[in-house]
């Protein structure tokens, strides 16, 4: 029996249907919630969203208690109470902002509160970005400057097709960052590396959360859609994501041999009620 679900944002509650999906969930997966939540099912939202953009999305569906943000480094509420904040030593901040991953398209840094691109990548990928936050960014002359403390870097590359070649360009600081592939429906064609301090990720968040609760994952549905979700999804015996996830993560879903993994269907078809109801949640 589920108790509880942890779940992702971008890609499985929000799609990329513009004031149908997004930036905020459609009206029919907002009730499909509302319904969950009603009948004593808890909800965590697990994103690498900022927590201020990730605070928007709670307030329009009223889901109080704790929810994880930016990758697994913030854990707050709506009303921005923080449980756990965890951010990157500044001189690796520094080491990352000069470096050259590949082909990469832009970096950004993310504080608790705000978000900064380098001003010569004002381009129409940014532009997305600070629509999908809500919130302009700060553009800076200089990365590497930036005072504020940082909880996650984002990494974005175009037109991938080997995510485990990308990945490995930061193999070479795996004893000091945690990073993780991600994708966004607005942004089919572009991969994003989310970059936390060493040891932070969804999963050990969503431990944390665990915790704090008292929650089993023995009881608990995972849905994801992008291979870094496998993360926390592999803690749950129950297991879900869309016909839009990477075919990495419906592969892991699907070789579930206990028959506990579902594949819904796109999320501009609200395919995260397809999930729910595979589990009889509404």
């Amino acid at each position: 029996m589920i108790k509880h679900i942890f779940s992702d944002i971008d890609g499985v509650i929000t799609g990329g249907v513009l004031n149908k999906n997004f930036p905020l969930p459609s009206s029919e997966v907002a009730l499909a919630i509302k319904k969950i939540k009603e009948s004593g099912v808890g909800i965590t939202l697990c994103t690498a969203k900022p927590l201020f953009s990730t605070q928007k999305i709670l307030s329009s569906l009223d889901l109080p208690c704790m929810h994880i943000a930016d990758g697994g480094a913030v854990i707050a509420d709506y009303k921005g109470d923080i449980l756990d904040i965890q951010n990157i030593n500044p001189s690796i901040v520094k080491e990352l902002s000069k470096k050259c991953f590949g082909k990469k398209k832009y970096i950004c840094l993310y504080s608790k509160d705000n978000y900064f691109f380098d001003k010569k990548q004002k381009f129409e990928i940014t532009k997305k970005a600070q629509y999908d936050h809500q919130q302009e960014a700060v553009f800076v002359d200089d990365l590497a400057l930036v005072s504020e403390e940082i909880v996650k870097i984002i990494v974005a590359f175009e037109k991938v097709d080997d995510t485990g070649e990308i990945l490995n360009h930061f193999k070479p600081m795996a004893d000091e960052i945690n990073y993780e592939a991600s994708t966004h429906p607005i942004l089919p064609s572009t991969l994003f590396v989310i970059i936390t301090k060493k040891g932070v990720s969804k999963r050990s968040a969503s431990e944390k959360i665990a915790n704090y609760y008292n929650l089993s994952f023995e009881e608990s549905l995972g849905i994801g859609d992008s291979l870094g979700d496998w993360s926390f999804m592999e803690l749950c015996k129950y297991r879900g994501t869309l016909q839009n996830a990477q075919k990495e993560l419906k592969d892991l879903v699907l070789s579930d041999k206990n028959k506990y993994g579902f594949i819904g269907g796109d999320v501009d078809q609200d395919g995260i009620i397809d999930i729910f109801n595979n589990f009889k949640l509404i």
